[in-house]
C-alpha cells in the first residue's frame, strides 16, 4: 500500500485500532476515533494527539524498552495484554 492510499483508508475507516507507528499518528491527525495499543513503547513519549484517542498498554517491570525484538524474549508487553481490554476500548458504530 502505498502512503497515499493509506491515508485515503484511513479516513474512510469508522474506527482505527493500531499500535503505536506512523499510521496511529495519520489516524489521529484525520481525527478517526482510535485505540491505540503500546507495548514496548510508552504513550508519555510519543501519544496520539487527538482527544478520540484511547490507549491501551499493561505495566510491567521492563516496559516500556522501546525495542523492536524483545531482549527478554518473553514480548509479555504485548502478550500478556488482553484482547478484552482492547475490545471494551472500542465504540460500537451501530
Amino acid at each position: 500500500t502505498k502512503l497515499e492510499e493509506a491515508i485515503d483508508l484511513l479516513g474512510t475507516a469508522d474506527q482505527v485500532v493500531s499500535n503505536d507507528s506512523g499510521l496511529m499518528h495519520i489516524a489521529a491527525a484525520l481525527q478517526v476515533p482510535l485505540v491505540v495499543v503500546y507495548g514496548p513503547t510508552s504513550p508519555a513519549f510519543t501519544p496520539p494527539l487527538a482527544s478520540n484517542a484511547h490507549i491501551t498498554q499493561i505495566d510491567i517491570e521492563c516496559s516500556p524498552c522501546f525495542k523492536r525484538t524483545c531482549p527478554l524474549g518473553h514480548h509479555n508487553c504485548m502478550k500478556q495484554l488482553s484482547v478484552d481490554s482492547v475490545i471494551k476500548l472500542i465504540k460500537p458504530t451501530l
